[in-house]
């Protein structure tokens, strides 16, 4: 694939050649930053892409004449996504057995996002039979479900456009997803994105009374207590089969599954993804991998599920216990930037209101990117209401306030970027960290 459109590296040269932070998601200087600043803040906010390795394959031309791919369902031509590959991952991560075979062949793969690194996992496994449409776009969890419960109807109606030169361009949309591998303008994009949509609807040659596996990294920690809004519109959307659900979250310090204490989610398991993955901004990420560690999450689901595991002892834990047990972090706004899980600090909910204030839509995280010490981060833009002995909770791009102090002294922070209640903007710590 030349310059697929989640790649961060040049066109002609395989990602794996490049740290994933290779290129920051904006070209564009901050309000507040002088131009000696940039480099630094680039390096800073730089974001490992949730990229496919560069190959070959047909190209089409989108908006600007930029080449993108026009297939990315052939995974031979890179080593670790061989059959042979393919096959002796199966056997390490034991899915030969007759048990899990059975199920494996009576069971439709698919990915639900958020990047194509979910994909590229059940590549790796031999599992992706067939293509689906949130196979290669980014996607939030809410995103998915509005598309499911709403019968895709506005899931080509983009409202934004970026080029992003080598980390491809960026076709922003109505429902919180983005484009970056396909120009959704297109007649031959929509027609592929509406069969796609047909068959994971149960319309084409899979049947609709197939059990259906779906797979999701989710985009951002808060998906966690969210996740059964998903699992029923799902079930909504196939009501004639049965419907599995594993929800991979990244960057926690501590690998593992884990099960829901509730007779309704049964069909619902969450996997833990460490944390090393993407130390030091990414430095070592590579989408073999980010793909192999998703694919040892999909390979215990499919154990787990099939009863042939015998480690099945993992204690049930309430939504609520397992929302509290995740390490929060964000992985950027899914209708305008590439994937990259940064941790987030939470703020004591006694900061949400006090006496005589009402309980506002008020900032309930600051996250905070890079090491200790760091002077960039991301912060929420709340929709209404005042933070109580703060001051204006409303703020817009380039304006700047403080953030009431979890530990140290108080930050003033300086937003910059495009701002909206429902994702973090990036901002700048003005104060000593």
């Amino acid at each position: 694939m030349q310059a697929g459109a989640m790649i961060a590296t040049p066109r002609t040269v395989p990602c794996s050649k490049y740290p994933p932070h290779f290129r920051a998601r904006s070209h564009t200087v901050p309000y507040g930053v002088s131009g000696g600043q940039t480099a630094r803040m680039n390096s800073m906010l730089a974001t490992p892409p949730p990229q496919c390795p560069g190959h070959t394959v047909k190209t089409t031309q989108p908006r600007g004449g930029t080449p993108v791919s026009d297939h990315l369902d052939s995974p031979n031509h890179e080593s670790w996504l061989t059959p042979a590959m393919q096959e002796q991952r199966r056997q390490q991560l034991g899915l030969d057995d007759a048990t899990t075979k059975r199920f494996i062949e009576s069971t439709e793969f698919v990915s639900l996002g958020c990047y194509c690194a979910v994909s590229r996992a059940l590549q790796a496994l031999g599992l992706k039979k067939h293509t689906y449409p949130f196979d290669w776009t980014r996607s939030s969890g809410g995103g998915v479900a509005h598309c499911l419960d709403n019968n895709f109807s506005d899931f080509f109606s983009h409202n934004s456009f970026k080029d992003h030169g080598d980390s491809g361009q960026c076709f922003g949309t109505e429902w919180g997803g983005s484009f970056w591998h396909h120009d959704p303008t297109t007649a031959k994009t929509k027609r592929d994105m509406q069969r796609r949509i047909s068959r994971l609807l149960g319309k084409e040659e899979v049947a609709n009374t197939k059990a259906r596996f779906f797979v999701r990294a989710v985009n951002s920690s808060s998906e966690v207590v969210e996740c059964v809004k998903l699992l029923k519109a799902l079930r909504r959307a196939l009501p004639d089969c049965k419907v599995h659900l594993l929800l991979l979250i990244d960057n926690q310090p501590v690998a593992g599954p884990v099960r829901v204490k509730d007779a309704d989610c049964q069909d619902l398991l969450f996997f833990k993804i460490h944390n090393g993955l993407f130390a030091d901004n990414g430095k070592n990420w590579t989408m073999q991998k980010q793909a192999e560690s998703y694919a040892r999450a999909v390979a215990f689901a499919v154990r787990f599920w099939t009863a042939s595991d015998a480690n099945q002892n993992e204690d049930a834990m309430t939504l609520a216990d397992i929302s509290a047990s995740v390490v929060p972090f964000e992985g950027g706004d899914s209708a305008s930037e590439l994937f990259f899980p940064r941790g987030v600090i939470s703020a004591p909910t006694s900061l949400a209101g006090s006496a005589g204030v009402a309980n506002t839509s008020a900032p309930k995280s600051l996250p905070c990117s890079g090491n200790k010490g760091s002077k960039y981060g991301l912060v929420r833009k709340p929709t209404s209401g005042r933070i109580p002995g703060v001051g204006s909770a409303v703020v817009s791009s380039g304006r700047s306030w403080n953030v009431p102090q979890f530990s140290g002294a108080p930050r003033t922070v300086q937003a910059f970027g495009a701002m909206s209640p429902r994702a973090p903007c990036r901002a700048r710590i003005v104060s000593a960290w």
